[in-house]
């Protein structure tokens, strides 16, 4: 998999995430896994009716992003044991991070 460079304007937010609730949903994760590139169109979509967590985002693909931020998925591992791993950071245009931080 190649990991897009951060566009011009934008800085890293978030690091090192991965979404929740991946074992719930491991035809979808592995699917995702062996199809992702890139930017791949992912989608972040707030989730405040959540019952486990009224702060949830989930990830989705598709139509576009929060206006502020913007996934950038930088890895993608399934193991022979049926492990899945998706790892993505949040970006942001830079100079407004405190802005996120203070969401």
């Amino acid at each position: 998999m190649t990991v897009e460079a951060i566009p011009k304007g934008y800085q890293i937010y978030e690091d090192r995430l991965t979404p929740a609730g991946i074992s719930f949903r491991k035809d979808d994760a592995a699917a995702f896994a062996r199809s992702a590139d890139g930017w791949l169109e992912l989608e972040l979509e707030p989730e405040p009716r959540n019952k486990h967590d009224k702060n949830a985002i989930k990830v989705i693909l598709g139509r576009g992003f929060l206006p502020l931020v913007r996934p950038r998925l930088i890895n993608t591992y399934i193991g022979r044991d049926g492990y899945i791993e998706i790892l993505f950071q949040i970006l942001g245009p830079k100079g407004r991070k405190k802005e996120y931080e203070n969401g």
